[in-house]
């Protein structure tokens, strides 16, 4: 509670300063925008960045926003964290991250880091929303310092920071982008083929405030991923019904636990004894291939034939493999992971997805 009016108190103070009211169609597009180029929308994801510093979540909050999140997560769950995150945390990290408490924590801070950018924009004098969705994309990744020189040179060309657009600030962006061009051209062309139109403006705020009568916590949308669950919960009401409009798509249980089936969309309701109804919709998908790593027997007799077994991260995560062995005098392998060992050695096998991620395990035949 204290974190939610901290939160607030924020932006009231941005307000104050003139900052002009956030469209809530600009702020989801820009926070589901990010999301999808930072991680793909995956809360558990946990990253080591070229300087040895931890990225997390979906947002892929760095270094010491990084730690900063998974305290507020901590404590939300009764525990304590101080100090900064290590490579040798990651395990705990995303096991925290993938908790009810940690998806509500990093929702809340999505949008109150997003508000913070787009309040940014606005109070610039920026007003095309689309433009306003490519800023915020852009400070996420580049930071507030080097920020400055692509809206200078956008209102340079439009003549003035009123007339912004998207393709100013596109055009700008392709002049200081280096190693973030290939981004920037992604975010502009999903704006551009799927563009926001005007929407009415709503006040910022941090997280969607209690209405009186029934809810589900944590606000939605959500995407999820195969292999991943979603813990709802129902506030306003103690007796209450859960259940799926697609069971196919997506499952929930008398609890609110949400298990994803194939991917789609669900819309999950709850009703409560009074006849009072809340919903919220999840897009289920394929979670992306993380790691890869082999799982079969390191040591093998001739004339024998075993299976290696591939071992995705995460684990609803599947993709194509090409198989192969280092020594086929000493070991055949096909392209399902079935190994021949023909006679005394020592061979690697190893396997490669078509985006280039590989895995191998010795094998010695005696």
């Amino acid at each position: 509670m204290i974190r939610r009016i901290g939160a607030i108190l924020l932006l009231l103070c941005l307000l104050a300063q003139g900052a002009a009211a956030v469209s809530e169609a600009v702020l989801r597009r820009a926070i589901d925008i990010i999301g999808q180029e930072e991680s793909s929308h995956g809360y558990g994801c946990v990253a080591v960045d070229t300087n040895g510093k931890l990225s997390v979540g979906f947002m892929q909050w760095n270094a010491g926003r990084a730690a900063r999140l998974v305290q507020k997560i901590q404590k939300e769950r009764g525990l304590a964290f101080e100090g900064s995150l290590s490579v040798g945390d990651k395990a705990w990290v995303k096991e925290a991250l993938l908790t009810p408490e940690g998806r509500r924590v990093q929702d809340e801070q999505a949008r109150l880091d997003v508000t913070g950018y787009i309040a940014k924009a606005t109070g610039l004098g920026i007003q095309d929303p689309n433009a306003l969705c490519y800023y915020a994309d852009i400070v996420h990744q580049v930071g507030t310092g080097a920020i400055v020189k692509y809206h200078e040179l956008a209102a340079k060309k439009a003549g003035g920071y009123g007339k912004v657009t998207l393709e100013h600030l596109y055009q700008a962006a392709l002049q200081y982008a280096t190693y973030t061009k290939a981004r920037r051209q992604r975010v502009y062309r999903r704006l551009k083929d799927d563009p926001i139109e005007g929407a009415p403006p709503v006040a910022p705020q941090a997280t969607p405030l209690p209405s009186p009568g029934l809810s589900i916590a944590p606000a939605g949308p959500h995407t999820l991923y195969l292999g991943e669950t979603l813990q709802l919960k129902a506030e306003g009401a103690e007796k209450v019904r859960w259940s799926s409009a697609k069971r196919k798509i997506a499952r929930v249980n008398k609890t609110g636990l949400v298990v994803p089936v194939k991917p789609g969309k669900a819309v999950i309701r709850v009703k409560s004894a009074a006849g009072a109804v809340a919903k919220v919709q999840v897009l289920v998908k394929k979670p992306p291939l993380r790691a890869l790593a082999l799982s079969g027997p390191q040591t093998m007799r001739p004339r024998t034939v075993k299976k290696i077994a591939p071992v995705f991260t995460p684990g609803g995560a599947r993709c194509a493999l090409r198989w192969r062995s280092s020594d086929k005098r000493v070991l055949l392998v096909n392209q399902k992971g079935w190994v021949r060992a023909l006679r005394p050695g020592t061979a690697v096998v190893s396997c490669i997805t078509k985006g280039g991620m590989s895995a191998s395990l010795t094998v010695r035949v005696a």
